[in-house]
């Protein structure tokens, strides 16, 4: 499962491209000289004002629009102070850091003071007040800027002299969106695959796999989107070979199986009830209303969770469900029964659409939305499946799985939207988590499989899951990537609670015994260094979370050539892969161990007490992590730098 809202992350959706760049409303301020205090760029309306810092000029007034990349400036009578004639002037706007760095490279302007003006202070830095939310906050450094960032500027700038080779990271998720302006340059190419024929010229049964493969995904290129809850999956997985089995009758080779499906069925059968009760309140919408006037008469304000409980109705049972629902969809949105019931009679056909997947696939084990595949999911060992293109590789269900690539390998340097972490990144994606519901692990373990013998280096797993009934061959599939020199990133998830006591799947450890040496296991922390610093959804772990990354609030890529904000561990771990891909690109001959040992001992350690994740009490940062830090790419060089001096030494 994705960590998305409700589940494992905060999404902030802005599906927008231009919009989040655009100059309106903002202010920059100019580079100059130490012994000038320069000037202020100011767009407001329709208005772009210089602003002398000195204070002997009055402020210098424009009309501008922003057309695209190109700013166009016209005067304004007795306000344009630099031009007095009508001179139009063009300058070609040139972003990076995120949008918080500016160039302005002249295409034509015969009004030379601004001209001299505009171009001479170039880059505009964006002006932010202190703590305030920057697109770039990830990228900076807690010792310089006071804020929780990985130090990423500062790694670049010690590597400057250095020449980088491509490393190749695997996104296990759901489908990278391959045609983003921002990803179809840093994605990975099969070399030995020629595109669209429908031949396998590596040989390697999986044909036309230009740029990954699609497990969860139909001959014909289109992906499922909505699978079931694992424990649906689960259900249906084992309930043929285990229901009315008596327990004392269970081998031992088949205890695991039959304690997972005892815990699924456990949890199936309570959220079937469950969908049993919406389906039960959105069939009959006269019974619905009437129950509901039932209910009004007896309603007062505030309404809570045992006042519905105490309501009488006609109709016990069908009432029984109509609170079930209530409880759920109705407290802590409405004021009053009657705002709800109001509600309801002009929006009951739109909610029945967003609730019916509940009962009609979510929890119906008659329900199978895996059959375009073709595949057998009661068969882990089945490998010759699902696809290697996209019908629409822009959809939006893709958007997870594109905003994390963006984040380790979004195109630097383009002038435009966002950068990646690590700029010789080459992305190979790899799906196999669905847009909703849960992945399987056969998908899980053949992907992994497919990235050690295509070369990745990193794979980044930004999902879990609470039942793993493959998980032996998903072991198997760890160890054998491990045994290539493959370094794992997890997300811990978000449901703010000790990965030392909570467990998901996948996970570093096996069932035979025994640990993958070469794992991350990446809580998310957010911008304060401050008793925020850890994210209220985090979960975290003495012992099994390895570090923090920033993964709050992450700008990064987004179906359809767009951008999007999202939050949770699903976002601070490709911002630990992609810091792991940029030092292996500087420093190619450092082994996975010694990778891991680097990311782990050069953390910057903030010696705060934070609020504990799900829980107002403060406790040292260091007791939610092994490495007691935040992951820190300047320090991860410097460490790197020394390791390889001492090896060449050697």
């Amino acid at each position: 499962m994705k960590f998305r809202l409700c589940l494992f992350f905060v999404l902030i959706h802005l599906s927008l491209s231009a919009q989040f760049h655009s100059l309106n409303e903002s202010a920059w301020e100019g580079t100059h000289s130490p012994v000038s205090k320069g000037t202020e760029l100011f767009f407001y309306g329709d208005t772009m004002s210089f602003v002398d810092l000195e204070g002997n000029l009055p402020p210098d007034l424009y009309l501008f629009r922003e057309r695209n990349d190109t700013l166009e400036l016209r005067m304004i009578p007795e306000f344009s102070v630099s031009c007095r004639e009508e001179n139009t002037g063009y300058y070609r706007l040139v972003r990076s850091n995120n949008g918080e760095k500016l160039f302005l490279k002249p295409i034509q302007d015969a009004c030379i003071p601004r001209f001299t003006k505009l171009v001479s202070e170039s880059p505009w830095f964006r002006k932010r007040e202190k703590g305030e939310w920057r697109a770039d906050w990830h990228f900076l450094s807690p010792e310089k800027d006071n804020i929780a960032g990985a130090g990423i500027y500062e790694a670049y700038r010690l590597l400057r002299l250095r020449k980088p080779e491509p490393v190749i990271v695997a996104v296990i998720d759901c489908p990278v969106d391959y045609t983003h302006p921002e990803l179809a340059p840093v994605m990975w190419k099969n070399p030995k695959e020629i595109p669209s024929n429908g031949k396998d010229e590596d040989g390697n049964w999986y044909r036309d796999d230009i740029h990954g493969w699609f497990f969860n995904c139909s001959r014909d290129g289109k992906t499922v989107d909505n699978e079931q809850p694992e424990a649906t999956q689960v259900y249906q997985l084992f309930s043929r070979k285990f229901e009315g089995r008596d327990e004392k009758l269970i081998s031992a080779a088949e205890q695991r199986d039959w304690e997972t499906y005892k815990k699924a069925k456990q949890q199936f059968e309570k959220a079937r009830e469950r969908a049993k009760a919406f389906e039960a309140f959105f069939s009959d919408s006269l019974r619905l209303f009437n129950t509901l006037t039932d209910m009004l008469m007896q309603s007062e304000m505030p309404i809570t969770a045992d006042q519905i409980d105490s309501w009488k109705t006609t109709d016990a049972g069908y009432g029984k469900q109509v609170k079930t629902v209530l409880k759920e969809i109705f407290l802590n949105r409405y004021t009053s029964l009657d705002g709800l019931i109001r509600k309801l009679r002009t929006e009951l056909p739109t909610l029945r659409n967003e609730y019916q997947s509940m009962w009609k696939c979510d929890f119906n084990p008659d329900c199978f939305p895996r059959a375009i595949v073709q595949d057998h999911p009661e068969n882990p060992a089945e490998k010759m499946y699902g696809c290697g293109f996209l019908k629409e590789p822009n959809s939006p269900k893709n958007d997870h799985g594109t905003h994390v690539a963006g984040i380790i390998a979004a195109k630097r340097e383009n002038g435009s939207g966002v950068d990646g972490i690590a700029g010789s990144a080459r992305i190979m994606t790899l799906s196999a988590v669905p847009s909703e519901g849960d992945e399987r692990d056969k998908d899980i373990a053949n992907a992994i499989r497919y990235a050690a013998d295509k070369g990745a280096k990193i794979i980044n797993m930004s999902f879990a899951k609470r039942f793993s009934p493959h998980k032996k061959e998903v072991d198997n599939a760890i160890r054998y990537a491990v045994s290539k020199g493959v370094l794992f990133f997890h997300a811990a998830g978000n449901y703010h609670l000790d990965r030392d006591t909570a467990v998901f799947f996948p996970e570093r450890n096996f069932l035979s015994g025994g640990s993958a040496a070469n794992w991350i296991e990446v809580g998310n922390n957010q911008l304060s260094l401050d008793e925020n610093l850890a994210a209220p959804s985090s979960n975290y772990g003495k012992k099994t979370v390895d570090l923090f990354a920033p993964g709050t609030d992450i700008l990064s890529a987004y179906p359809g050539n767009g951008y999007e904000i999202m939050s949770g561990t699903s976002m601070a771990c490709p911002v630990a892969a992609g810091i792991a891909a940029l030092i292996w690109s500087y420093f190619p001959k450092l082994t996975a161990p010694e990778l891991r040992k680097i990311l782990m001992e050069s953390v910057y350690k903030p010696g705060v007490k934070v609020k504990k994740p799900g829980n107002s009490g403060l406790v040292p940062f260091s007791d939610l992590c092994v490495s007691g830090g935040i992951i820190n790419a300047k320090n991860a060089v410097v460490a790197a730098d020394l390791l390889s001096r001492k090896k060449r030494r050697r």
